[in-house]
């Protein structure tokens, strides 16, 4: 724990952090930063209710890659959806 609090983290969270968060809303304004944080929280959310599909449904296999990461599963599961 201790090396996750090193000063470059501390630095990060008092300065850059709310420096950065700051000059975001200057740019694009408060309000659409709350939308866009509430827009992504709502398609978590349905991300998780997307009905299982089963291999019948699917006409022939098709080879799909991604390139993801962990801030944007959500999206992933809903292009792979879309892409079924």
């Amino acid at each position: 724990m201790l090396k996750k609090l090193s000063f470059g983290v501390i630095f990060y969270k008092i300065y850059y952090f709310p420096k950065s968060f700051f000059q975001q809303c200057l740019h694009e304004g408060f309000t659409t930063i709350a939308l866009k944080k509430w827009s992504q929280y709502r398609m978590e959310q349905a991300a998780y209710r997307l009905k299982t599909v089963n291999q019948t449904t699917v006409s022939k296999e098709l080879e799909i890659h991604f390139l993801t990461g962990k801030n944007f599963w959500y999206q992933t599961c809903f292009c792979a959806y879309s892409f079924i």
